[in-house]
This record gives C-alpha cells, sequence and structure tokens, in this order.
C-alpha cells in the first residue's frame, strides 16, 4: 500500500538535517527550488542547461 503525506514544510525534530536514510531515494517531481548551498557528495549527473557559479559569485559559467 502506498501512502500519501501531505505537508507545507519539514522540520527535524533534533539538530538542523532530515535524512533521508541509505537504501532509499527522495525523488522530487516538477520546478525545485533550493536556498543556502546544495553540497553533492558522490557521483551525480548534470543536465546541459547547468549553471556553476564560483565561490562569492564573481564569476559564473554555462556548461555545455
Amino acid at each position: 500500500m502506498v501512502s500519501i503525506l501531505k505537508t507545507d514544510k519539514i522540520q527535524a525534530s533534533h539538530g538542523t538535517d532530515v535524512e533521508v536514510l541509505s537504501g532509499h531515494n527522495l525523488s522530487v517531481g516538477g520546478n525545485t527550488s533550493l536556498s543556502g548551498t546544495l553540497a553533492v557528495t558522490g557521483v551525480h549527473t548534470i543536465g546541459t542547461n547547468a549553471v556553476v557559479t564560483s565561490e562569492g559569485g564573481s564569476t559564473t559559467t554555462n556548461l555545455s
């Protein structure tokens, strides 16, 4: 049986991290907005319209 959880916000009960356990995935459909810094560990794939901004934001590079 598939459960559906509807909420406007997710907050950690202790500390500041919400963890998706190993062996599980977090899938997001549609557009996604992130504020702050996104840290990626391991292998990751980016699309052809990706943009890289340097530390401090002084340089922006389009990846193709």
